[in-house]
This record gives structure tokens, C-alpha cells and sequence, in this order.
């Protein structure tokens, strides 16, 4: 049986536990139901456990439900097994996200993707005896909680990974693993700096350059043909991989010389260290050619008495405070008045040119692991979706699959393939 879910006002909702859990897309995969319902309408649209959710919006997740009885709010709706049913529940959630993702890539969406009612109730399953659907859901659930225990396992050393990466560049440029004596560097962040380094601010050792945005009121300005200086948007945030050596050679969107004129904005030099301090905050690349940014971004033109890269380390280091100026921010923004304070630590030229080649070092190795841990993630899911459909189309059988330990030998394979 389809039931919907029901389109509760808003004024009802808390974060108290006043009254009853609701679902609401956004809790599909979430850990808990931080949301409750205090009103007295629509209290009979109640999921329970074994029920099948699905979001009608974006992925169209489906979820076999276990987390007790909750209200179902709009853009949701529950599959609930009939009394005398020719399908059990735990068979049906297996078919069913098969089906939908067919559906997801078929629906054209400009923005988000709308599923329908008529959607769900118009799909067809293989129906075996109770008895294999029994048998097939009893051996997926077992071998998916296998392999989800060793995918969560890789995404938990990936992630390890990543923060001892970004602990690497504090230790470095703040030269924590250098020996002799220390002293206060009189910024939290920092701590105490090896003897002879210095702690001055970002604007004693660069030059300071805000972004801009480019008049868009004169077609000329933007004339393909006449557009061709590099403009660094946001929008060249996601063709760039977040946590790797980041020089910014190209940008998708261009402007001409009239526009960079009627802008007031100007070209970067090649080595200007840019930050991106609103929506992607944290984010820091060095220009291989000249640039100009948008308003987005902050760059440093270094002097010579501070390297490029080694500014640059500086900002991936930083990343820890930059979380802390955002607590309390509506808007995740770095504002000015805190980037003009910024401090950096500033040991001489050479001690720099050696920290940046280790740190290059050091990162690849970082990033040659994580990758080694991506790539299984990703044989592990395939394997998983590859076993689903074959178990409930019947391609296997689920008794002489296990005793075969075909199952094993995939993730032993996988695992020594991996290097794990």
C-alpha cells in the first residue's frame, strides 16, 4: 500500500521533542529524527519499522525503515506491506532502488528531480516463492553488511587520512618538528615558533588584493571573441580537487580589457596567492599566470621575503581557524576585517624552500593512499549493487553462492588488490 506523506505547517515543527518524530527528506539518511511535530493534524500518516521510505525529491533514496513510528511529511512517501501479500518487504527494498535509479536517469531536471506517486505505484518486481524472497533477502542482508561495514572502515581511514594531511601542514610550517628552543609567537593559532622565526601579519610580507566583479551591463565586455582574460569565479572551485597542489593556470569564465577597465579590477601576476574567504571558504591556489578574481576571492602578491608555496601551506594550515572565525556566522564568510589580521609564521627563505619540498613530498604520498581507499570504495559498491541484482533476478543462488565463498574471495580480492 502507497501512502504519501502530509504537508505539516511549518509553525509546528521544533527541535524539542514536542510531540512526534516527523520524517522529512532530509532525515532519510540521516543517523536519528532531530525534528518533531506538535500539531494534531495529520496523525494518522505514521511510518513504522519494516516500512519501505522514499524521497520523492533529488536522489529518490529508499530506506527500509527502522527507526520506529514517526510522522510522514510531505515529499515522502511509504511502501507498507500488505497482510496477505505476495512480497515481503526486505525484498521489495532491494528491487525497488534498481527500479528508481532507472527512473533518476531518465527524468530530465533542470534543477531538482520530481518523483510521482504514479511513479512508484507503476512498478513491476520479480515476485518469486515467499519462501526464495525469504532466502534472497536473508543472503543480502547479510553479505551488504559485510561489505558496508568495509566500506564505512575505508571512509574512516580516508578520512583519517585527510586530517592527518591538514595536521602535517600545521606541524610544518609552524615548525613543531624542528629541535632546539621555542618561543611565544603571540598568535593562538601558531603557538610557540622555533628560535629566529618570525610572526608577522599576511600584509607585512604581501601585498593585499581584493576581488572584484566585472560590469555586466555593456554585451561588449563580454564579446567572446574580445574575452580573453582568466577570471577566477567560484564556479573554478569544482573543476579544481580540493586537498591537492593547486596552481590555477585556466578559469571558465573570461572577460575582455574593456571590462577589466570598467571593473576597476586588475590583473594578478603570476605566484599571487588567492584565498577563497565565502561559500567554498578555505579554498587557496597559486596563479601560474596572470589573473583577475571575483569578489569571492582574496589574493597576496608576495615580497621576497615570503615564497608563494610556502603562503600557500600557510592558508591549508589555517583551515582550523578559518572554521572557528565562521562559529555564528549566518553567512560562511571570512570577513575582511579578520583577513587583514591574518598572521603567518616566517622562518628564513631557506628554512621555507625545505619545508615546501617536504611538504610536496608528503602530500602525494597522502593523496596516493587516499586515492588507493577511493578506488576500493568504489569496487565495493559496485560489487554490492552487481550482487543485489543479481540475487533478486535470480542470476545466483544464494545457497550455493555461500557456500561457494564467492562473496569472500570478491572482498579478499578487492582488499589485495587495494593494499590493504
Amino acid at each position: 500500500t502507497l501512502m504519501n506523506g502530509y504537508p505539516y505547517k511549518s509553525d509546528g515543527f521544533n527541535l524539542i521533542g514536542d510531540g512526534r518524530p516527523v520524517v522529512r527528506i532530509r532525515d532519510l539518511l540521516g543517523e536519528g529524527l532531530p525534528t518533531s511535530y506538535s500539531g494534531i493534524d495529520g496523525q494518522q500518516f505514521v511510518v513504522k519499522n519494516g516500512d519501505l521510505v522514499i524521497g520523492m525529491d533529488g536522489d529518490f533514496n529508499c530506506v527500509f525503515w527502522k527507526k520506529g513510528e514517526a510522522l510522514l511529511n510531505q515529499r515522502v512517501a511509504a511502501l507498507k506491506q500488505k497482510k496477505k501479500s505476495k512480497t515481503i518487504s526486505r525484498f521489495a527494498f532491494y528491487q525497488i532502488p534498481i527500479a528508481l535509479k532507472v527512473i533518476n536517469d531518465l527524468t530530465p531536471a533542470s534543477t531538482v528531480k520530481h518523483l510521482a506517486s504514479s511513479d512508484i505505484s507503476a512498478l513491476r518486481l520479480p515476485c518469486p516463492d515467499l519462501d526464495v524472497q525469504k532466502a534472497i533477502a536473508d543472503f543480502l542482508d547479510r553479505e551488504t553488511a559485510r561489505i558496508d561495514a568495509l566500506v564505512e572502515k575505508k571512509r574512516r581511514f580516508s578520512e583519517l587520512i585527510l586530517e592527518r594531511e591538514e595536521a602535517s601542514f600545521l606541524r610544518a610550517v609552524t615548525g613543531k618538528d624542528e629541535d632546539g628552543s621555542f618561543s611565544p609567537s603571540g598568535c593562538d593559532w601558531i603557538g610557540d615558533l622555533p628560535e629566529g622565526w618570525l610572526a608577522p601579519k599576511f600584509l607585512h610580507v604581501a601585498r593585499l588584493e581584493s576581488g572584484h566583479t566585472p560590469s555586466r551591463k555593456v554585451p561588449e565586455y563580454w564579446v567572446p571573441e574580445e574575452c580573453n582574460k582568466p577570471w577566477v569565479s567560484l564556479a573554478d572551485v569544482w573543476q579544481l580537487r580540493s586537498g591537492e597542489i593547486v596552481y590555477l593556470r585556466d578559469t571558465q569564465e573570461k572577460v575582455s580589457d574593456l571590462g577589466l577597465a570598467s571593473s576597476s579590477a586588475r590583473m594578478l601576476p603570476r605566484g599571487t596567492v588567492v584565498l577563497s574567504r565565502t561559500a567554498s571558504v578555505g579554498f587557496a591556489g597559486i596563479l601560474d599566470c596572470p589573473m583577475a578574481t571575483t569578489q569571492d576571492f582574496v589574493g597576496w602578491i608576495p615580497s621576497r621575503r615570503v615564497r608563494s608555496k610556502f603562503l600557500y601551506y600557510v592558508l591549508r594550515a589555517m583551515k582550523p581557524e578559518f572554521r572557528r572565525l565562521m562559529i555564528g556566522s549566518t553567512h560562511k564568510t571570512i570577513y575582511m576585517p579578520d583577513i587583514r589580521s591574518f598572521r603567518t609564521p616566517l622562518p628564513p627563505l631557506a628554512k621555507q624552500d625545505e619545508i615546501v619540498s617536504k611538504l610536496d613530498a608528503s602530500i602525494q604520498t597522502y593523496r596516493k593512499v587516499h586515492s588507493k581507499l577511493m578506488t576500493s570504495v568504489q569496487r565495493l559498491t559496485e560489487l554490492r549493487a552487481s550482487l543485489i541484482t543479481a540475487a533478486v533476478t535470480g542470476q545466483i543462488d544464494p545457497a550455493t553462492y555461500r557456500r561457494n565463498g564467492t562473496t569472500d574471495q570478491a572482498l579478499d580480492r578487492i582488499a589485495e588488490e587495494m593494499g590493504q
